[in-house]
């Protein structure tokens, strides 16, 4: 095997760089002690004399896993999206600024891994007080935003007082550039984001007075509005200016797109500020009323408590809008604290917001020590998140689908440390960092939870040993391309993430190329319908390119075909959803699935599609709600019994919808309906693969072409459940 430690490279991306180119209250704060910024560093840096820069990137000799930059955010460009604004003389600016300085140093300020290869790390050029990147800033030749972090600094590897330091410096330094409107402030495109940043950085600078009018320009000129009016308000409250604040705040509501809980509660802690925290929770209360999504507003009441060390008042409150939401929206929990899953749209959307909240409650009951009401309201947020996971539009693989949510397995497992249970406090964390290990839960900080309750776990039980999952190895792309057809086989049909991926593709250019044996993509065909068969096994798309391939090149047995057809669609939901408008009564039913076949996205040498051309025909029964059959409503140009779908879909969702004379009554409803399933494929469905040359049986694949003939068929029964709001009100 290739030993792939030894003679590494500089990274490719050197080689591609231009040479110019709500303050929120975290109610999981519980999770890790304050530590942010106490990483150690070296203060003294290394020799400039020891790199090769290209801009502002910079390559070490002996580092060539690393790839060194001036800035911290903000610098790489996208496809569709544009890239950073920089000055045009930025990599002269650099240059000449290393040639005056010889004997600067680099000092590396944060890591952050990009690919299996190697990382980003951040890093300053200093001698003595210079700074390199306070100088571009100064010039005008980059925004200050680069050099900052825009989330976390948990991983400096230099103490945070310096960090925060060097921010004051570089706000200085962009202030200066801003009023000799010098580099990119003499841009015209940058007029708008001028007085913006100019406010911000007079705001930063306590210098609210002056603030206030460069972001009145900045709402002139349409930049940023809402948040602009946010600011202002926040200035005029530093000045005392406590009407003028209030005034500034309401505009802010006012504005489209409003980003609504952050506008709340800065007004809210405003009033809390000037005439005291109940009637802030007084002002939010009259809110409800008006609020499209009132959960919104009970969570900004539950954060303003929170914020002002009121944490049992706020989880009150929270818990008070938890039940008054889900009686609106019919979402009831059973006696176990699972979820009845009706698994409609309408369902899935609503508890998207319901199981942020209940983790909150959760964390603050946990605060005050209400251990019980901790652990229903955790318990409640899991359900929630396995059944998301465990439907086509969230589908992944059945451990993570288990795992289910970060932050309940966290906070159930300190419950169960609270309580003596060594066993299943374990269990929870082992859950959680099973999902930072495939990536499923990200962040800067993600590894920091894990450690701290590891850790916690240990202390609270000395005399257990504390085994921690080790994470799956993910192997370095250079060994795909040296691996052994065989090998790759058994990567690709393996449980780890990592690798899964990176081995289909490999086998899919292999079969391209046509290097690949046939006993090996024989195996790879068994595999795949078999992981295909799994529907607790994540699908890959890959998969199904490989075994259309092998149908279009006359690998597949018959029986293989209708097997891989048959099992195409899987997780079969009815979601029914009930409308009532005036006199008008409508169910909308929408049978959803999930695809597990290629994605069509396989193209030959010869530049034809070959994925098959798949069509699914649906037939629907009539069907039954609450036990009355009823029928569909046809014209000549359309009926709804009968439909056929050209697959992949991506989004599978044949539907129909269903006139009501009555309104229903409120309460729970079912619908039934059978539907019947056909797989066709040929000619006449549209799409199909009429691939060039000689098969490897030895057949003309031209002439190979059935005609439309149908591959596979069944029936299934489903049932989707829906809810009449009372009232009378209409379902969103």
């Amino acid at each position: 095997m290739t030993d792939i430690s030894q003679q590494r490279r500089p990274h490719a991306a050197f080689h591609l760089m231009p040479r110019a180119s709500i303050v929120v209250l975290l109610l999981c704060s519980v999770l890790v002690p304050a530590s942010a910024g106490s990483g150690e560093g070296s203060s003294k840096g290394l020799p400039v004399s020891e790199f090769e820069w290209n801009s502002y990137f910079g390559h070490r000799n002996g580092d060539e896993g690393n790839l060194y930059v001036l800035m911290a955010s903000g610098f790489m460009s996208w496809p569709g999206f544009g890239g950073p604004t920089f000055a045009d003389d930025l990599a002269e600016l650099i240059e000449a600024w290393i040639e005056a300085h010889p004997h600067a140093k680099v000092i590396p300020v944060s890591k952050t891994s990009f690919d299996d290869a190697g990382a980003f790390v951040y890093c300053w050029i200093v001698d003595g007080t210079d700074s390199l990147n306070v100088h571009l800033v100064r010039r005008g030749a980059c925004q200050s935003d680069r050099m900052l972090f825009m989330t976390s600094k948990d991983d400096l590897l230099i103490p945070a007082g310096k960090y925060e330091q060097f921010q004051e410096k570089v706000r200085e330094a962009e202030l200066l550039a801003m009023e000799e409107r010098i580099g990119v402030w003499a841009l015209r495109e940058m007029d708008s984001e001028y007085h913006w940043k100019k406010a911000s950085q007079l705001k930063a600078q306590e210098r609210f007075r002056e603030a206030i009018p460069e972001f009145q320009i900045a709402l002139e000129k349409g930049y940023l509005v809402s948040l602009a009016w946010s600011e202002i308000a926040d200035c005029y409250d530093k000045l005392g200016d406590y009407p003028k604040a209030l005034a500034a705040y309401d505009k802010a509501l006012e504005e489209p797109g409003v980003s609504l809980q952050l506008v709340l509660f800065d007004k809210a802690s405003c009033i809390a500020r000037n005439e005291g925290l109940d009637r802030a929770v007084a002002w939010l209360r009259g809110e409800l009323a008006s609020a499209s999504d009132p959960l919104d507003v009970y969570q900004t009441i539950c954060t303003l408590y929170a914020s002002n060390q009121k944490p049992k008042e706020g989880a009150d409150v929270l818990i008070e809008g938890i039940d008054e939401y889900c009686r609106q929206k019919g979402i009831e929990f059973d006696e176990n604290d699972q979820i009845m899953w009706r698994g409609t749209t309408e369902q899935f959307l609503d508890v998207q917001s319901l199981k942020r909240a209940l983790s909150g409650v959760g964390f603050l009951r946990l605060e005050t020590n209400d251990h019980e009401e901790a652990m229903q309201c955790a318990t409640r947020a899991l359900s929630i998140a396995q059944h998301i996971l465990s439907t086509p539009r969230g589908r992944t693989s059945a451990a993570i689908a288990e795992a289910g949510d970060f932050d309940c397995r966290i906070l159930r497992g300190k419950i169960f440390i609270r309580r003596g249970a060594f066993a299943s406090a374990k269990a929870e964390f082992d859950h959680a960092k099973l999902l930072v290990d495939v990536k499923h839960r990200q962040g800067s900080r993600v590894e920091q939870f894990i450690d701290a309750a590891y850790a916690e776990l240990r202390a609270a039980f000395p005399d257990q040993k504390v085994t921690i999952p080790s994470a799956p190895k993910k192997l370095p792309r250079t060994y795909f391309p040296e691996a052994p057809d065989d090998e790759l086989r058994k990567l690709a049909a393996g449980d780890d993430p990592e690798n899964v991926t990176p081995a289909l593709l490999e086998l899919r250019k292999r079969l391209e190329a046509g290097t690949l044996s046939d006993d090996v993509l024989r195996q790879v065909i068994v595999d795949g319908l078999s992981i295909q068969e799994d529907v607790g096994r994540l699908w890959q798309p890959l998969y199904g390119i490989l075994i259309e391939h092998a149908w279009t090149e006359g690998i597949l047995t018959r029986g293989q075909v209708s097997t891989y057809a048959r099992q195409i669609l899987a997780g079969f939901l009815l979601d029914v959803s009930y409308h009532q408008r005036l006199r008008e009564s409508t169910v909308y039913v929408s049978l959803e699935a999930e695809e597990r076949i290629g994605d069509g996205l396989w193209y030959s040498l010869s530049g034809q599609e070959n994925s098959t051309g798949l069509l699914c025909e649906i037939r629907f029964d009539k069907p039954k709600l609450d036990e009355t059959e009823l029928d569909f409503q046809r014209d000549e140009f359309y009926d709804p019994s009968s439909q056929e779908l050209r697959l992949p879909q991506g989004s599978f969702g044949p539907g129909f919808a269903l006139k009501i004379s009555e309104p229903l009554q409120p309460g729970n409803h079912r619908l039934n309906v059978r539907c019947h399933m056909a797989i066709k494929i040929g000619p006449d469905c549209g799409r199909y693969p009429r691939p060039q040359g000689r098969s490897r049986t030895g057949g003309d694949m031209e002439s190979a072409l059935p005609p439309t003939e149908v591959l596979a068929q069944w029936t299934v029964e489903l049932k989707g459940e829906f809810v009449v709001p009372d009232e009378g009100q209409p379902s969103p």
